[in-house]
């Protein structure tokens, strides 16, 4: 399920908020000024740099984390419908045995 989870928009913006916060502020300002950098490389030079490989890294950081979030969302997905599913069958247990005891 959790691989499910990483082509699902809603449940990345999910796992996103989760972490959000978890980082320290020295790599948010590494993501703030490699961004600010990106911006003021031209496309032809990129190749000439260290930045793809830098923001690579910091990307890395934040993708370890989401993963393990929707890791921990699936699995949590998976053990409610596991716990609806045993609901649902003792209700229509309990509706089965009233239906026999009214006959």
């Amino acid at each position: 399920m959790a691989e499910q989870y990483r082509g699902n928009a809603d449940k990345l913006r999910e796992a996103e908020q989760w972490i959000a916060g978890e980082l320290d502020s020295e790599h948010y300002a590494a993501v703030n000024l490699a961004l600010y950098r990106l911006h003021h490389t031209e496309p032809a030079r990129l190749f000439d740099t260290d930045l793809l490989g830098e923001l690579y890294k910091l990307a890395a950081a934040v993708a370890l984390r989401i993963e393990v979030k929707l890791y921990e969302m699936a699995e949590q997905d998976v053990m409610d419908a596991e716990i609806q599913a045993e609901i649902d069958a003792a209700e229509a247990r309990a509706a089965l045995a009233k239906e026999n005891s009214n006959d």
